[in-house]
C-alpha cells in the first residue's frame, strides 16, 4: 500500500512539473516602441524596448528549476537583414525599414521560435489621378487626400461637402498646394506641408525633417518629380497628429497629373521605403 502511494505521489509530483514548466520558446513576448528624432529632425528614428524572453525554470512547492544565469542577446532585423545583435532590452534603430524584427539567442544556441515583429509597411496608391482647376469639365477632381488607413482618394474641391477631406490639391498652374492655399477661402484648417525632394521615388526612403526651411505650403509640379507630405490630422480638443508621406509626379497631360503616392501609417515616422 505504502508502494502504491509513493509511486502514485511521484507521478503527481512529476505531473505538476510539467504543467507548471511552460514550453521554453525564448520569443519575446512583450515590446512596445516610440518615434524619436534622428540627427536630422523629429521622426527618423525608432526607440523599441522589451522585456526579457521565458528561458526555462519554475517554481513548484518552493523548488526552483532551470537558470537565471543564461547569456541572452538579442538580434535586430531589418527587412530580412541582421544589422545589429545586442544584450540590453532596449535599441534604437535609425534604419528605415517596413518590417523591423528583435530575436532572442539564448547561450549562442537557441533562438526564438518566432520574432518580435514591427510593421512599418507605407500604405501605397500606384496611380492617383488629378485634374489642374484650370480643366473645363468639373467633373474631373483636383484635389486628394488620406484616409485613415493611409489610401490616397481624388476629391471635387468645388463640392463643399468634401472640404475636410481634402489635404492638398493642384491649382490652375500645376502647383501642389496645400488645402489652408485654397482661394478665396481654406478649403480647411489643416497645416499640411510639402518638400521637393531630391531623390528617386524609390530610393526615397526617409522624407525631410518637418521644418519651415525643408517644407513650403506649395511646389511646382514636372513630371517625375518627387515630393514629401506632411499631413495633419487632429485629435480633437487642439492636439493633432502628423503624418508623412511620398509622392512621385508619373505623369502630366495638359491639365491631367498622375502621381504614385506611399503613405506611413505610424504617427510622426518620416521612413517611406516601398522597395
Amino acid at each position: 500500500m505504502n508502494r502504491t502511494i509513493k509511486i502514485v505521489g511521484l507521478f503527481l509530483v512529476a505531473a505538476l512539473f510539467l504543467v507548471g514548466t511552460p514550453p521554453i520558446t525564448f520569443n519575446i513576448e512583450n515590446y512596445w516602441y516610440e518615434v524619436v528624432d534622428d540627427h536630422e529632425g523629429p521622426g527618423g528614428g525608432l526607440l523599441i524596448h522589451w522585456d526579457e524572453p521565458y528561458t526555462g525554470g519554475s517554481n513548484i512547492f518552493g523548488c526552483s528549476s532551470g537558470s537565471d544565469d543564461k547569456d541572452v542577446r538579442y538580434i535586430i532585423t531589418v527587412d530580412g537583414v541582421d544589422v545589429d545583435t545586442v544584450v540590453e532590452t532596449t535599441y534604437t534603430l535609425y534604419t528605415p525599414a517596413k518590417l523591423v524584427q528583435i530575436w532572442a539567442l539564448v547561450d549562442s544556441e537557441y533562438m526564438s521560435e518566432s520574432p518580435a515583429e514591427i510593421e512599418l509597411e507605407t500604405v501605397e496608391t500606384p496611380s492617383l489621378i488629378v485634374w489642374s482647376l484650370a480643366d473645363p469639365l468639373p467633373e474631373h477632381p483636383s484635389g486628394f487626400g488620406f484616409t485613415d488607413e493611409g489610401r490616397a482618394l481624388s476629391y471635387l474641391v468645388q463640392e463643399s461637402m468634401y472640404a475636410e477631406e481634402i489635404d492638398f490639391y493642384v491649382d490652375s498652374a500645376l502647383v501642389l498646394a496645400a488645402s489652408s492655399e485654397y482661394q478665396p477661402e481654406s478649403l480647411n484648417a489643416k497645416k499640411n506641408w510639402i518638400s521637393t525632394e531630391e531623390s528617386t521615388y524609390e530610393e526615397l526612403e526617409i522624407v525631410s525633417p518637418a521644418v519651415p526651411e525643408s517644407y513650403n505650403a506649395t511646389a511646382e509640379l514636372a513630371e517625375g518629380g518627387v515630393y514629401a507630405l506632411r499631413v495633419q490630422r487632429e485629435l480633437g480638443h487642439e492636439s493633432y497628429e502628423y503624418f508623412f508621406a511620398k509622392a512621385k509626379v508619373v505623369a502630366i497631360d495638359e491639365n491631367e497629373v498622375v502621381f504614385k503616392v506611399a503613405y506611413q501609417p505610424e504617427a510622426g515616422l518620416r521612413w517611406v521605403v516601398t522597395e
